[in-house]
C-alpha cells in the first residue's frame, strides 16, 4: 500500500495497481498488513461513498470474453451479510465507475460464497460454499476462456459451471469490495465488509495442482 493506490506487485506495470476510494484503512494479521472495508448500504455508480478499490484501465487489456483467465483472493468477511467483493463495471469518469454495466462476480448473501459473470442471457451464479464470520478464505476462479468456470475455496473445488462469459461491449474495469445496486442476487448487495489480504490476477486457467500450490504456500499467514 503506497498512499491512496493499492500497488501491483505482479511484473506487468503499474497500470495494474488499483486506487483505494473513500479511505479503506489497514490493520495487522499475522505481522502483515492487510486491508480493511467497512461496508455500506448499496448506491449508484456516480455517487459511491463507501470504501472500494478500483482500476479503470489495465484490466480491460488483461481480461476480454475469449481469454482464458484466475483469479484469486485472500479475504476474512467481516459480517453476517458480507456483501460484494469483486464486481465488473463497463464504464468509468474521470477514475471512478460511471452508471451503466455493473456485474458482481463473487458475493456473499445468506452466508454463502456465490461466483459467476454474464453469460449474454443473464447472470448465472452457483453457491461455492458457505462461510463463517470472521474466518479467512482463499478463493480462486478459473474460467478455461470457453465454457467452464471453477471455483475453489480454500484448495477445495466449491462449484463448476459450464457456463461463457460474455463481455459487456464497453471493457473489463474490475472493482474490490464496491457494492452491487441491481439484484442478481436477489437484491442490493453491500459493501464488502471485511480484510482482503491478497488479490491476484492470472492470465491462464490456474489448476488443481496450481491452487493447491498457492494454498499451501500462503495458508500460514492466515492461520489456516
Amino acid at each position: 500500500i503506497s498512499g491512496s493506490t493499492w500497488v501491483n506487485a505482479g511484473t506487468s506495470g503499474s497500470n495494474l495497481d488499483y486506487t483505494l476510494l473513500n479511505n479503506p484503512t489497514t490493520t495487522t494479521v499475522n505481522g502483515r498488513t492487510v486491508l480493511s472495508f467497512a461496508g455500506g448500504a448499496a448506491q449508484s455508480p456516480g455517487s459511491m461513498t463507501g470504501q472500494y478499490a478500483f482500476n479503470s484501465t489495465g484490466i480491460v487489456e488483461l481480461i476480454n470474453s475469449n481469454q482464458a483467465f484466475t483469479l484469486e483472493v485472500w479475504f476474512s468477511p467481516r459480517a453476517a451479510n458480507a456483501g460484494n467483493l469483486i464486481k465488473e463495471f463497463g464504464q468509468s469518469l474521470n477514475g471512478v465507475p460511471s452508471p451503466g454495466w455493473e456485474d458482481s462476480w463473487l458475493a456473499f448473501n445468506n452466508g454463502n460464497i456465490y461466483t459467476g459473470f454474464w453469460t449474454g442471457s443473464g447472470n448465472a451464479y452457483a453457491t461455492a460454499a458457505a462461510y463463517t464470520q470472521n474466518n479467512w478464505y482463499q478463493v480462486v476462479m478459473s474460467y478455461n476462456g470457453t465454457n467452464q468456470l471453477k471455483t475453489y475455496v480454500n484448495n477445495a473445488l466449491g462449484s463448476t459451471q459450464n457456463i461463457s462469459r460474455s463481455a459487456n461491449g464497453y471493457g473489463c474495469m474490475l472493482s474490490i469490495a464496491a457494492c452491487e445496486q441491481y439484484t442478481y442476487l436477489g437484491g442490493p448487495n453491500p459493501y464488502f465488509t471485511g480484510y482482503i489480504g491478497e488479490f491476484r490476477i492470472y492470465t491462464t486457467a490456474l489448476s488443481a495442482a496450481d491452487v493447491t500450490q498457492n494454498y499451501n504456500a500462503r495458508r500460514g499467514r492466515y492461520g489456516l
